[in-house]
């Protein structure tokens, strides 16, 4: 009995727990948001930016959350234009496409 209540004494936040499970999973691009995110203001634009939110980045895919529906819309006839200039701010083809989603920014 007394060996399991010292073996109990030590608790984990499951946080710490989950992100060592799966800390193996996360993927390379995953660090590329984080430079995406610094440079985005000056690769879109302040309009742009300023209703829009990289979120993250899955294989060659860059998620965006917009403020709405019409500005969905609107990017969808620019994603090319954001491609190209995201893969040149970064030096490199890292984004292939972009989906565009309402969220917080």
């Amino acid at each position: 009995m007394e060996q399991n209540r010292k073996n109990n004494a030590e608790f984990f936040h499951i946080s710490e727990v989950l992100g060592r499970c799966l800390k193996p999973y996360h993927h390379k691009s995953g660090d590329g948001i984080e430079s995406i995110s610094k440079l985005w203001k000056e690769t879109v634009g302040d309009v742009i930016s300023e209703n829009t939110r990289p979120v993250v980045i899955k294989k060659e895919q860059l998620l965006v959350h917009v403020t709405s529906s019409s500005w969905i819309q609107q990017l969808m006839f620019l994603q090319h234009d954001i491609i190209a200039k995201v893969n040149k701010a970064l030096g490199k083809e890292q984004i292939k496409t972009i989906k565009f989603k309402i969220g917080s920014v």
